[in-house]
């Protein structure tokens, strides 16, 4: 009942990773831990494939 009336608190800056979307979205291995190095080329490796489907697309049409 707390967590319904207070919301999830985070105690801890790892406690934002811990979702299994994480690493899913990334295409992480879920492991653990992850370093920050890792999470960041994830994100930008990520990032630019969005960006090259994107410019094939307008490209195709």
């Amino acid at each position: 009942m707390r967590l319904a009336l207070e919301g999830q608190t985070l105690e801890k800056s790892r406690d934002m990773l811990k979702s299994p979307l994480v690493p899913e979205f990334l295409d992480l291995e879920q492991t653990p831990a992850y370093s920050e190095s890792d999470l960041e080329s994830a994100i930008v490796a990520n990032l630019q494939n969005c960006s090259a489907k994107k410019r094939m697309t307008i490209l195709s049409n």
